[in-house]
């Protein structure tokens, strides 16, 4: 492991008013919305999206459309935001826990609300009954949901036909903070941080057949740190743990585990809170400031 010094380098934004409040990405796309409610692509060019939203939620960007979460409405639109292509579902009896676009469809989970699926082209909605109930988080990739109860239990669900696929339980007094989930390939990438605790889970799970969506456990892993974690964020190779001055960063590799692979110490700028950090090709990048503040990660 190697312990490095750095500087966290900014890049001045055009019109930039208000402190980035937090960031999106897809593939090939990455952006930000601000304390004000602007809504903004970065790269692959820098450009607004959307304006002065009040209490964004959530906003998501997919390649032909995006979903934009704000107080008790959700808005669907395709490419540009423009009045003649959006839909708007609005006043939701609960809170909206997870939801995403996958081929036409838009599909909701709400806190009390049943599974709901909405088709784009025919405008018909179809409450979908489910076994996954009481839900902390919820997370979709291809035909598989990921869930964790209130009770700490881990789930995978085949999305078409609701079949119980996979359980983890966790003992944890504490809520989940944070569970992201990514796909690579025929793998499955799975992290979460439990509130107040100083440690990631890493989890890899890997597709045995893809017709009947088989999926295997291949790596758990308990990562912990000494400091209070802040965030965190993975791509493909990287696992980035951040806490108030120092970053971690860590390799992932399918045979041999996670590895720590570098520490990014900081001394040079106290005074700089952050609370969200972005991993977007091999560039590590920070909110609550004006400026795009960024690291460079080998």
């Amino acid at each position: 492991m190697k312990l490095s010094f750095f500087f966290i380098q900014t890049i001045l934004l055009k019109n930039q008013k208000y402190d980035i409040d937090s960031f999106w990405k897809n593939h090939d796309s990455f952006g930000f919305y601000d304390t004000h409610g602007n809504i903004k692509q970065f790269f692959p060019k820098e450009k607004d999206i959307i304006n002065n939203v009040p209490n964004i939620m959530n906003y998501q960007n997919f390649d032909e459309k995006s979903i934009l979460n704000y107080k008790d409405k959700t808005i669907i639109f395709e490419r540009e935001f423009k009045k003649k292509n959006i839909k708007l579902f609005t006043k939701w009896n609960d809170m909206t826990v997870y939801e995403t676009i996958l081929n036409d469809s838009y599909y909701r989970f709400g806190s009390r609300d049943c599974f709901k699926s909405y088709k784009l082209s025919s405008q018909e909605i179809f409450e979908i009954p489910t076994k996954i109930y009481n839900c902390q988080k919820i997370a979709c990739k291809d035909d598989l949901i990921f869930s964790m109860n209130h009770d700490n239990i881990f789930t995978i669900h085949n999305f078409t036909n609701d079949n119980f696929l996979f359980e983890i339980p966790f003992q944890e007094n504490s809520i989940v903070e944070k569970m992201e989930i990514k796909k690579y390939n025929v793998f499955i990438h799975c992290c979460l941080k439990f509130l107040n605790k100083n440690e990631i889970f890493f989890i890899i799970f890997q597709y045995l057949d893809k017709t009947s969506r088989q999926i295997v456990m291949k790596r758990f892993q308990k990562i912990c740190v000494n400091e209070n974690i802040i965030d965190f964020d993975f791509d493909k190779d990287n696992l980035i743990v951040a806490s108030k001055f120092l970053i971690h960063q860590y390799k992932i590799h399918f045979l041999a585990g996670i590895s720590k692979n570098q520490m990014y110490r900081n001394y040079f700028e106290k005074s700089f809170f952050f609370s969200k950090i972005c991993l977007f090709d091999n560039v590590l990048f920070f909110n609550g400031s004006k400026k795009l503040r960024f690291l460079e990660i080998d």
